[in-house]
């Protein structure tokens, strides 16, 4: 059973996975080569100097969790990150650089709270054009507040329209989504030493990158 950790203790421990025998044998065996090691079968399709531990065998099962594994810094150097919020930046970036991968036709990045409030309108959208392919699925609309302040929905919304004009309200939609006054999710209450140690330790010129800034106390 895995055990919680209180916050301070979660982001200030070192993201270090250990080897057992299994990733021992593959190290450090008679047969065990360069060649053995760089192409090892490790879980999830890591290479040996990828994550810790590489073998299914050394990995703890943890109910309720998947397999347990820690990532490396992505440089062959089997070096661990200093802690989760290491981690997160060099994830960050990883995401990002999709877009410069040969092949990548085109690159959106959405966040989960964007898309769970804004909706899915302008995402289709956005895939559409780059694909030319029209969607086929159902839209998720988002939730907003109308001008009376009220709670409602963007599907409300399109039944008040004709249908006739919806790719003209689409475009619309989107544009108004900037200006327009989001409904905030509800989250629990963060503490003041919290918000100062992430406002001080997070890499916050990578998470610019992505539309997050620090909170002011």
């Amino acid at each position: 059973m895995a055990s919680p950790l209180e916050w301070k203790d979660f982001v200030t421990k070192p993201w270090i996975g250990r080897r057992g025998q299994a990733d021992y044998y593959i190290s450090h065996s008679s047969s065990s080569t360069e060649d053995s090691i760089k192409n090892a079968q490790c879980m999830d399709s890591y290479t040996y100097v990828d994550a810790a531990p590489c073998s299914v065998e050394d990995s703890p099962k943890l109910l309720g969790l998947g397999e347990y594994k820690y990532e490396f810094k992505h440089d062959d150097s089997e070096r661990a990150f200093n802690s989760i919020l290491e981690l997160r930046a060099a994830k960050i970036i990883n995401h990002l650089s999709v877009a410069k991968f040969r092949g990548t036709h085109s690159y959106f990045y959405y966040r989960f709270e964007n898309l769970r409030f804004n909706g899915t309108t302008a995402l289709l959208k956005d895939i559409e054009e780059a694909t030319g392919i029209e969607p086929k699925c159902d839209v998720i609309y988002g939730k907003v507040r109308n001008d009376n302040g009220q709670v409602t929905t963007e599907e409300e919304e399109k039944t008040k329209e004709n249908e006739a004009n919806q790719l003209v309200r689409v475009e619309k939609v989107r544009r108004r989504r900037q200006l327009r006054k989001k409904i905030i999710s509800k989250k629990r209450e963060l503490s003041v030493d919290f918000i100062k140690y992430m406002n001080k330790y997070v890499d916050w010129e990578v998470e610019r990158l992505i539309g997050y800034y620090p909170r002011e106390v």
